[in-house]
C-alpha cells in the first residue's frame, strides 16, 4: 500500500509539473505573499503566547483547537486567492494535490490520536497534528504565491 501511495505521489508530481509548464503565473504576487506571511506570523505569535499561558488540559485542548482554526482560516484564504487567480488548468492540478494533502493530514491526525485514544489529551494531539500539517501547507501555498515553488 505504501509503494502504491508513493507511486501515485510521484505520478501526480509529474502531472502537476507538466501542467504548470508555460502557465501565465497571474497568481504570483510578492505583495499578497507578504500579506499572508504577516498573518502567519500573527498566528505563530498567538500560538507561542497561548502555549506559555495555558495550564489546564481543558484549556490546552481549547487553545490547540483555536490555533488550528486560525491556521485553517489562513489556508482557506490562500487557497481562495489561488483559486481566483490561477488558470483553470493550473488550479485543477493544485486542487488534486490539495485532496491528496487532506487525506495525508487526516491519516496523520488519526495515527497521532491512537496513542491518546479516550484520554484527556486526545483532542490536543489531534489539534496539534492538524495545526502542524495546516501550518506547513500554508507556507507551501505562500511559496506558490511568491512564485518560488510549483505544486509537488
Amino acid at each position: 500500500m505504501k509503494i502504491f501511495k508513493r507511486l501515485m505521489v510521484v505520478m501526480l508530481t509529474l502531472v502537476l509539473a507538466l501542467a504548470f509548464v508555460g502557465c501565465q503565473n497571474d497568481y504570483i504576487s510578492e505583495e499578497k505573499a507578504e500579506e499572508f506571511l504577516t498573518k502567519a506570523a500573527e498566528i505563530e505569535e498567538y500560538s507561542e503566547i497561548k502555549n506559555k499561558n495555558t495550564i489546564t488540559q481543558t484549556d490546552i485542548n481549547i487553545e490547540s483547537r483555536n490555533i488550528f482554526l486560525k491556521w485553517d482560516e489562513l489556508l482557506n484564504e490562500i487557497y481562495t486567492y489561488l483559486s481566483d487567480n490561477m488558470d483553470k488548468d493550473d488550479f485543477a492540478a493544485l486542487e488534486e494535490d490539495e485532496l491528496l494533502w487532506i487525506a495525508e493530514k487526516e491519516a496523520a491526525v488519526e495515527e497521532a490520536a491512537k496513542a491518546w485514544e479516550g484520554g484527556s489529551g486526545e483532542a490536543m494531539v489531534r489539534n496539534v497534528t492538524a495545526s502542524d500539517y495546516t501550518k506547513d501547507r500554508c507556507y507551501y501555498l505562500i511559496s506558490i504565491v511568491k512564485g518560488e515553488k510549483l505544486p509537488e
